[in-house]
């Protein structure tokens, strides 16, 4: 074994696969087998290569799989030469980032397999894909960009995505005037990804919602957006497929020997939930509002660097002591304060909230 190998595994990981081959030939078994390889990449990565042997009856790539992830980069290679249908190439690109992550940077190991991918790239394409996911995760967006590129040209559908999306955030960033370019490849590879990515087609519909890039057509973003929630396996539990299909009900009338709460008595309404609503979440999403109040549109910042239009203004919502509302729904001058307990200047209940969240939603692409 090289000192490379040697890296990789532990005095221990050899020991527990050798005492484990010492034990009787009628004490094997399946479930035992499991047991060591789970934490053990040289077990695993030695149970496989019997597998593919045909010494053992089951599926090398699951015991492969398991040894990548625990940083065995030859189990990695392996699986990249010899099962790239069987684990395809989203499960794949997670594996690397995992396998490289895994161990610290021994003797400039991450630098090592990043260059073994490239070299093996030629021969295997579907690592563009594989080190253009790497990059992403790393935010080494020039990296990103140039193994997106690659991957692109020879149709791999997962970096049309991941380029897309980054294009977006791009443009978004940029605004309109600089962004339209950027945007412009973006949709193309969203248009030529949507059959067989889910997350392509909900990005497309959620740009055709807007109308931001692409002229809105609300009915093929419905189309869309349901598809991206039938195919991503979520389900009803997807945050587009609740928004267009639950609508709020109405509010519970108040009974007539209600005493109000000192908030209520002030002229404000608890709403406890209303950011955790699938409305606040859609509205987050197509906003492009990150988790302290702030946009990345250029074009609809407001002066405090929060989303806004003509219909409501979205504030930052840790404001350094400033008791400002997070929102502020313009038509009918209702303010919402205090992000995680959020309360409102009006009667309106957590229903009508809603409602309010949604004409929100329904503002934007409106000229």
């Amino acid at each position: 074994m090289s000192w490379k190998e040697q890296e990789e595994y532990s005095e221990w990981n050899v020991k527990e696969y050798e005492d484990y081959l010492a034990r009787p030939k009628d004490d094997f078994g399946y479930n035992r087998m499991w047991d060591v390889a789970k934490y053990n990449p040289y077990a695993a990565y030695m149970f496989a290569r019997r597998m593919e042997n045909g010494e053992i009856d089951d599926q090398a790539c699951h015991y492969l799989s398991r040894s990548a992830e625990y940083g065995c980069s030859r189990a990695f290679w392996r699986l990249v030469t010899n099962h790239p249908g069987e684990i395809g190439v989203r499960n794949l690109c997670v594996v690397f980032d995992r396998c490289v992550g895994f161990r610290e940077d021994v003797y400039g190991r991450e630098q090592r397999l990043v260059r073994t991918a490239e070299g093996l790239a030629e021969d295997h394409p579907v690592l563009w894909t594989v080190l253009a996911y790497y990059s992403l995760c790393r935010r080494d967006l020039e990296a990103f960009d140039g193994y997106s590129a690659k991957a692109c040209q020879i149709g791999d559908v997962h970096s049309m995505y991941m380029r897309a999306y980054r294009l977006l955030e791009a443009a978004v960033s940029a605004g309109a005037e600089k962004g339209r370019e950027a945007a412009d490849e973006a949709i193309q590879l969203l248009e030529s990804s949507i059959s067989e990515v889910w997350e392509s087609a909900r990005l497309l519909g959620e740009e055709l919602w807007t109308g931001r890039w692409i002229p809105c057509d609300r009915d093929r973003a419905v189309v869309l957006l349901e598809d991206a929630a039938r195919r991503s396996g979520h389900g009803h539990r997807d945050i587009w497929a609740r928004y267009l299909r639950e609508m709020p009900g109405e509010d519970e009338r108040e009974p007539w020997d209600h005493i109000p709460t000192g908030l209520e008595r002030m002229g404000f309404r608890e709403c406890p939930g209303l950011t955790d609503t699938v409305e606040w979440k859609v509205l987050m999403r197509l906003t492009h509002t990150n988790r302290d109040g702030f946009t990345a549109c250029r074009d609809d910042m407001g002066a405090n660097g929060g989303f806004e239009n003509g219909v409501f203004r979205i504030n930052p919502f840790f404001s350094e002591g400033l008791e400002l509302p997070f929102l502020v729904f313009k038509p009918a001058d209702i303010h919402v304060y205090d992000h995680d307990s959020p309360r409102l200047d009006s009667k309106t209940g957590i229903n009508g909230a809603r409602m309010m969240l949604r004409a929100c939603v329904e503002s934007l692409g409106v000229e």
